[in-house]
């Protein structure tokens, strides 16, 4: 058993790749209206350009997202029936010619997304306890001039198409072996997640939005069963890359011009000894969860020799990675 992974430059654009070509998309974009993104979208159109240099929100706030646009016109192409977007969306609060305002990115990616024939989905409310709480925006205690604390991203979901579908035999089985357990479903397919943000490893651009390992692991797990294919069109970090080879999953992403190969080199490497703790974490988590019941529970699962609350949880299959082979960009990732 292997997965392929691809890092592309951003540059070589998504229309290098054939259609159906994804099975999940995790788009981390550059959020417009963001300052510390000013310099991508600058170097991308004028308009933007002309745009900031007359304080002119609006027409920076459309020009920015017309930019993504170009993103998300490829997506109902590469995304195959039954597939999944998962978008992080944060708004934006700028002031811009004395006038203060929350640009509102979530509602105009969702707009685009469904012209494009997506279908929404209820989201995620990503809430980051490591913010602090007792900032705030404004005219501090003094009423009508203050604004509350903004601690919270949108991940927004998408489905092209109605429900997929597993009519072969051997994909049912697929699907069976990547089911997750009872409890993390309870937590994973809540409307709110309390997550901290993670320190990005390493230099990299102010633009390059990264997504917690957690927050990929979920969106990984919950929307994709082994052996499918998960795209970055944004790069993020890698995480997506690394964490589709720890799910067996593989994946296409999208390197920002200036990132270096070499951590992920490391990363990608590091993969045998890094499955093993994966594997070791949920299995442990499991058992905790298992022994706090304090009952009988009436499954088993034979693979990984534990009970199991619930007959879907039967087949469950955790693969480890055995050895990383690499060949310009492209990582091949071996398993047992």
């Amino acid at each position: 058993m292997h997965t392929v992974h691809t890092l592309r430059a951003a540059d070589t654009g998504l229309h290098t790749l054939p259609d159906a070509s994804a099975d999940l998309v995790i788009a981390a974009p550059p959020m417009p209206m963001r300052k510390s993104c000013d310099a991508y979208f600058c170097a991308r159109s004028p308009h933007v350009r002309q745009a900031l240099h007359t304080e002119d929100a609006f027409h920076t706030f459309s020009h920015m997202h017309a930019i993504l646009d170009e993103t998300w016109s490829e997506l109902p192409r590469l995304v195959k029936d039954g597939g999944f977007v998962a978008v992080l969306a944060e708004g934006a609060p700028r002031s811009m010619n004395k006038q203060f305002e929350l640009h509102p990115n979530a509602a105009r990616i969702t707009m685009t997304l469904r012209k494009h024939g997506f279908t929404a989905l209820p989201s995620i409310i990503w809430r980051r306890p490591a913010h602090n709480h007792n900032t705030f925006m404004g005219s501090g205690t003094l009423p009508a001039g203050a604004y509350v604390t903004l601690d919270s991203s949108h991940i927004l979901l998408f489905r092209k198409g109605g429900l997929r579908r597993f009519p072969a035999e051997e994909d049912k089985m697929r699907r069976r072996e990547s089911a997750f357990f009872y409890e993390e479903r309870n937590t994973w397919f809540s409307g709110v997640w309390n997550l901290a943000d993670e320190t990005p490893r390493g230099p990299s651009p102010r633009e390059v939005s990264h997504l917690p390992a957690e927050v990929v692991k979920r969106l990984v797990r919950m929307t994709t069963i082994k052996d499918d294919t998960v795209l970055a069109p944004f790069w993020e970090g890698g995480n997506t890359a690394l964490i589709s080879a720890l799910e067996r999953r593989n994946s296409h992403a999208f390197m920002h011009a200036h990132t270096s190969l070499k951590p992920i080199d490391r990363a990608f490497f590091n993969l045998p000894f890094e499955s093993l703790l994966h594997v070791n974490d949920r299995l442990n988590a499991h058992r905790r969860y298992i022994e706090a019941l304090n009952r009988s529970v009436p499954h088993y699962n034979a693979n990984i020799r534990m009970p199991v609350v619930s007959e879907q949880e039967t087949d469950i299959v955790f693969d480890t990675v055995t050895r990383v082979e690499k060949e310009d960009a492209f990582y091949t990732v071996y398993y047992e």
